[in-house]
């Protein structure tokens, strides 16, 4: 017993002497949280590089797959899902550059279903949305986040000849909105991006019978 406290101290001291030696770097992990409000990080990974040459990696997460693998690997996975209310990001990226080295970055596509006489598009569901028109309908648009681009795909019914009233915060070059295809069953693309300066949903694309 006197032996295993000796070794613990022992390691709680290389550890307290490794922690001032390196005190422009810092990890924190926090896994409770003391009260419902307030800013905490889980994970905090902090190093001070002035007059420094190397190549630092904040955070690393390498799987090594030798073998035959036919589930699903996920490297880093962040739920937000659980929160309701106020603006929320899964990771946020503060200057630098993002670097995707092999791989694919996107959502999938986020399926509302029929359209109905009214719908309302929550941008939070997925920047790629599809609605199948069962009625002439008004759409809404919600949740845009500055400079982000959206693409909504608008699949006419089996019957065709249905209509969209696009949402006033809405903008099409030269003022006019495009001609829908109203040919049943078939498919046009529409492609925007969320202008914050104006709080304008723009036109940017638009491909159509598909």
């Amino acid at each position: 017993m006197r032996k295993s406290i000796i070794l613990i101290s022992f390691i709680l001291f290389l550890i307290a002497g490794f922690c001032f030696a390196q005190s422009e770097e810092s990890i924190t992990i926090t896994t409770y949280y003391p009260s419902p409000y307030g800013s905490y990080s889980e994970l905090t990974v902090n190093r001070d590089l002035t007059n420094n040459s190397d190549t630092v990696t904040g955070l690393s997460i390498d799987i090594d797959e030798s073998g035959t693998n036919t589930g699903t690997i996920t490297g880093l996975e962040v739920d937000v899902s659980g929160v309701t209310t106020g603006t929320y990001y899964a990771a946020t990226f503060q200057g630098g550059n993002v670097n995707i080295n092999g791989g694919q970055f996107g959502s999938d596509i986020y399926v509302i279903g029929s359209s109905g006489s009214s719908q309302t598009i929550d941008w939070n569901n997925g920047n790629t949305q599809h609605i199948t028109l069962t009625a002439n309908c008004t759409l809404t648009f919600s949740n845009g986040i500055s400079g982000r681009k959206y693409t909504l795909i608008v699949k006419q019914d089996g019957s065709g000849s249905r209509t969209i009233t696009w949402p006033a915060s809405v903008r099409w070059s030269g003022g006019t909105a495009p001609t829908l295809t109203t040919t049943a069953n078939r498919t046009d693309y529409f492609g925007f991006i969320y202008n914050s300066v104006d709080s304008t949903y723009d036109g940017i694309a638009q491909q159509f019978d598909f």
